[in-house]
């Protein structure tokens, strides 16, 4: 991968706002994408080396994730520390919670499918442009459900729409069925629970409602 280019993308405002933060397609969409190629192209890289360098920029910003749930700050117990994330901030959080095992309770939306599903029903047809979110060669050794149940036992909550054009539905069932083998294998089939529905691409209206439940039910936030 290109340090020079991923230099370049960590310049983007978003990455220094403080949290608690939220965002979507409006940021890292298809414009994000284009800046990405064109960058690279300016900067003579290989398509190999801008696939590795987007993907690098994930691996950096879960890292950060990582990194920033070290910080001592007064008002966070480190004893309930729960993530959520939507798209690719959902990719981002089921992998920094099966690498980060303080994360106690997870939220997963419109995040959720397998890489085969993805490559076989959306990728020839649309554009997935979160590219950075693709571990290279995964598929080799499993897919994203392996990734899942590292979670396992803690508390995991998926969220996907049925009308969303970016994860296909297939994947997400694929997924929810494996992971309630896993928790039940676990004797905690309760801390795992998933819902399908229509709805826009975003934490909004049912999904917000789910969200906030299930962190009060296992983070037990007064």
């Amino acid at each position: 991968f290109s340090i020079t280019l991923l230099r370049q993308l960590l310049e983007y405002p978003y990455f220094y706002q403080a949290p608690p933060k939220s965002t979507g397609r409006k940021d890292f969409g298809d414009q994000f994408v284009q800046k990405i190629l064109k960058k690279g192209v300016d900067l003579k890289l290989s398509e190999e080396d801008i696939i590795a360098t987007a993907t690098e920029l994930t691996a950096y910003t879960i890292a950060e994730g990582i990194r920033f749930s070290n910080l001592s700050r007064e008002e966070v117990d480190n004893e309930r520390i729960g993530v959520v994330g939507l798209c690719w901030g959902g990719m981002q959080a089921y992998n920094l919670a099966a690498l980060d095992k303080r994360v106690k309770c997870v939220v997963c939306l419109n995040s959720n499918s397998t890489y085969r599903a993805i490559l076989e029903e959306f990728i020839s047809y649309s554009a997935h442009t979160c590219i950075g979110t693709y571990i290279p060669n995964l598929m080799k050794y499993g897919d994203t459900i392996d990734i899942y149940a590292l979670i396992a036992p803690n508390p995991l909550l998926l969220m996907n729409n049925a009308n969303d054009d970016w994860f296909p539905v297939s994947g997400y069932l694929e997924i929810c069925k494996e992971l309630e083998r896993v928790y039940k294998t676990f004797g905690v089939p309760q801390n795992f629970r998933h819902l399908i529905s229509s709805n826009i691409h975003d934490i909004t209206g049912i999904y917000e409602e789910e969200t906030i439940k299930w962190l009060n039910k296992h983070l037990k936030i007064d």
